[in-house]
Parts: structure tokens; C-alpha cells; sequence
């Protein structure tokens, strides 16, 4: 029985060791934890309006209205191309056959390019159009007064109202500029598509869907998604993301 006692006594006396030293590290890495998350995450107020402000709020906007509307828009408009593209390939005379996986490919490559240079051409609008007259909007509505979180909210929710006007009123533009390029563009993607197909090799590459009445359907698309745009529930989001 002394035997047994002891045993236990010794095991009993280990568990408390290792646990009274590991236990110190365990508590200590989950404390630095939630202080990161808090320092990363918490906003103090009465916050002091600043240029960290600006830009996180801005980060925050950009990052919303990509999603909910410009994102799409390209991506769209790629999509309906992509099912009217037609490539016929041929090589050697036709002696081979070039199979579907490789007519996949070149479609790909095709809409691949197609949608880099449409991207850039809505971010540079959407910048120079929303985002810049958008950036002074908040500036001027956060002014250099400490603000309650009440008070930020207030201000995020007037910034949404002008943001969801500036988009609005930059989406039929935005029409117009991609339909002035889009059969330029999808001539340059096919073009930087072919570079790579084999000098053997004839491709014919064509759209079959009419690229301007595409690009209306896809603005429209956009439009909805802008008029349903609720500005109350995104302010607060921004402000929570804060």
C-alpha cells in the first residue's frame, strides 16, 4: 500500500510541475493573441480623424463596392464572350486535329487577356471618378475633432449615400468606355493569345455575340447592384471592421 501511495504521490507531483510551467507559456501566447487582435482590430473613441483613418476607411469602401459591383462587371462581360467565342484550328491542312482541350485553352488565354485590359480600364475610372472625389468627401466630413463612435457612424453613413451617388452616376459612363474599346480589346486579347499557337497551326478566332449590347447587359446588371446598395448596413460594417 506505502508502494502504491508513493507512486501516485511522485505522478501526482509531476503533473503539477509540468503543468505549473507549461501553463504560464500557454496563457501567456493566448493573452499576446487577443492584444494583437485587439491593437489590430479595436478603435478608441473619441478617435482623432487622421490620414490612418482615411486610408483604412477607404480601404474598406473600395473593398465593398469592388465586390458588390465593379468586381462583376468585368467578369461578366468575360463570361458571355467566352460562350460566344468561336475558334476553329486546324494543323497542316487539317492532317491534325487539334482536340477540345486545347481550343479551351486558347479561349481561356484569350478571355484571360481580355479581362486584364478591361480591368484596367474600370479601375482607372472608377479611381480618377469615385474614389479620388470621394476620399476629399470624407476628409471634409471627418474633419479634426475627436469623433464619438456614434458621430463616425453618422459620418460613414453620409460618405455610403455620396459613394452610392458617385457610382450611379459613373456606371453609364463607364458603358460608354468599354463600348468604345471592347471589339479593340478582344482583337488585342486574340492577338496576344496567338503568339503562343504553333506557326503550324491555322486558328480562326471570332466573337459570335455582339460585344456592345454584352457590355449594356452587364452595366445593367451593375446598376441594380448600386441601387441596392443599403448604406446604413455598410456603414456599419465599416465601422465594426474598424
Amino acid at each position: 500500500m506505502r508502494f502504491h501511495l508513493a507512486t501516485f504521490f511522485v505522478f501526482l507531483m509531476a503533473m503539477v510541475f509540468t503543468t505549473s510551467h507549461a501553463s504560464p507559456i500557454m496563457e501567456r501566447d493566448t493573452e499576446l493573441s487577443s492584444l494583437a487582435n485587439l491593437v489590430e482590430r479595436d478603435l478608441s473613441f473619441p478617435v482623432t480623424p487622421d490620414d490612418t483613418l482615411v486610408a483604412k476607411i477607404m480601404a474598406a469602401v473600395k473593398a465593398d463596392l469592388d465586390v458588390k459591383v465593379f468586381a462583376d462587371i468585368t467578369a461578366n462581360i468575360c463570361e458571355k464572350i467566352k460562350a460566344g467565342l468561336q475558334v476553329d484550328a486546324s494543323v497542316l491542312g487539317g492532317i491534325i486535329s487539334i482536340d477540345g482541350l486545347q481550343i479551351k485553352a486558347i479561349q481561356s488565354a484569350v478571355i484571360k487577356n481580355l479581362k486584364v485590359n478591361l480591368d484596367a480600364t474600370v479601375k482607372a475610372d472608377v479611381d480618377a471618378n469615385v474614389y479620388v472625389p470621394l476620399e476629399a468627401d470624407l476628409r471634409k466630413l471627418l474633419g479634426s475633432t475627436p469623433l464619438t463612435k456614434e458621430q463616425l457612424l453618422k459620418i460613414l453613413v453620409d460618405l455610403e449615400v455620396q459613394a452610392k451617388a458617385l457610382v450611379k452616376v459613373e456606371l453609364p459612363k463607364l458603358d460608354v468606355a468599354l463600348k468604345a474599346k471592347i471589339e479593340e480589346e478582344i482583337q488585342v486579347a486574340i492577338k496576344k493569345a496567338s503568339v503562343n499557337i504553333p506557326i503550324i497551326a491555322k486558328v480562326d478566332i471570332k466573337v459570335t455575340v455582339d460585344e456592345k449590347a454584352t457590355v449594356d447587359v452587364c452595366i445593367d446588371i451593375a446598376v441594380k447592384a448600386c441601387l441596392a446598395l443599403d448604406v446604413n448596413a455598410s456603414a456599419q460594417v465599416i465601422l465594426n471592421g474598424l
